[in-house]
């Protein structure tokens, strides 16, 4: 598996997997950060690749000292195959190239998206909070995070 930065023609592929796995709820969202990203604006975004083909997707955007995965996303018949794994080490190890002292890892999960918590529990997180209505009236979010040293 390959993992790069993400180039223009990667649009249709990621857009497919991001409507499957994610919904329409969130592509407005979605298409503002990919234009950030592909912008270089404050976010990088990342594919993963086996033979040419998309088969994951990760965002990330610096918040004042800390770090923000924005999405993550593995094409449906290749979950659970430690593809969702590989991209958050990846981005641990840029992150870790910064050489900034301690850098923390964020993200925010909708509270009933258990295996999506669970995922980022595997990969050392740790919840750091709930909050509701952050982003949807009415939806309940988990904050976690994870420090890398």
């Amino acid at each position: 598996m390959l993992i790069r930065k993400i180039i223009e023609n990667d649009k249709p592929e990621i857009f497919d997997i991001l409507k499957k796995e994610i919904g329409l709820e969130y592509l407005e969202e979605m298409l503002i950060e990919w234009d950030n990203a592909l912008k270089g604006n404050y976010v990088n975004a990342y594919v993963a690749l086996e033979d040419k083909n998309i088969i994951g997707y990760i965002t990330l955007e610096k918040k004042v000292k800390t770090y923000y995965i924005g999405t993550v996303v593995v094409s449906p018949n290749l979950q659970n195959n430690g593809i969702g794994t590989e991209l958050i080490n990846y981005i641990k190890q840029e992150c870790g190239k910064k050489n900034e002292g301690n850098v923390i890892l964020n993200v925010v999960t909708d509270a009933d998206a258990q295996r999506t918590i669970t995922f980022y529990l595997k990969c050392g997180f740790e919840i750091s909070g709930h909050v509701k209505d952050e982003y949807i009236p009415g939806t309940n979010q988990v904050h976690l995070s994870l420090k890398i040293m």
